[in-house]
């Protein structure tokens, strides 16, 4: 599966949170010790996607075309 490729997964309902809200993106910032520079986003959705943009992630919006976002996160040296 494609969590094998994942140190975690955030589940925003848990958080009582939505996209593209920022509070969301800073939530998991804090919940993973991360800062927005080490992330990488994924949503099929653009408004969420330049959401996590605006709070300093580098992301993608997910077309549904797995090998294209497989050659992306290649791209990007996060696989």
């Amino acid at each position: 599966t494609a969590f094998k490729y994942f140190n975690g997964f955030y589940v925003s309902a848990k958080h009582h949170l939505l996209k593209p809200d920022p509070k969301i993106y800073e939530d998991f910032f804090h919940s993973f010790r991360l800062e927005a520079k080490e992330c990488f986003f994924i949503d099929d959705n653009i408004d969420n996607v330049n959401g996590s943009i605006d709070c300093g992630m580098d992301a993608v919006v997910f077309t549904g075309n797995v090998e294209q976002l497989i050659n992306v996160m290649k791209e990007k040296k996060i696989l």
